[in-house]
């Protein structure tokens, strides 16, 4: 009988001591329906503009450079199709002056230049 007691006790304080039972979790509310929004109309990129430079220079093998980035030498390079607008242009040679122009490359036009550099004093 104390056996029966004791089996008894036992089973009461695991039923005390375990958690009771919860209901399931409700489901989340459904969310309004949400309007669908139109893309935004595609805005057309602007057009870039470009022209054309051809560059001859004397003597050859000047170095050429546009708004400071080195773009080749002469006369592999004769043209260069650049944006239309305002360039720095930039010629360098081992044995001559450096050369420095601002110029205006129009668009959907061709500028050129025929330069002779000066040699070193």
């Amino acid at each position: 009988m104390t056996r029966v007691l004791i089996a008894l006790l036992a089973v009461s304080l695991l039923l005390a001591c375990s958690p009771e039972p919860q209901e399931p979790a409700a489901a989340p509310a459904p969310r309004p329906e949400e309007k669908a929004t139109e893309p935004a109309p595609l805005v057309a990129a602007e057009t870039v503009h470009t022209g054309r430079l051809v560059l001859v220079t004397q003597p050859p093998g000047a170095d050429i450079y546009i708004d400071r980035q080195k773009i080749g030498r002469t006369p592999q390079i004769k043209e260069l199709d650049l944006p239309a607008g305002t360039h720095h242009l930039k010629l360098t040679h081992p044995k001559r002056q450096p050369y420095l122009e601002q110029i205006e490359v129009p668009a959907d036009g061709v500028l050129k230049r025929r330069i002779r550099l000066k040699a070193l004093r």
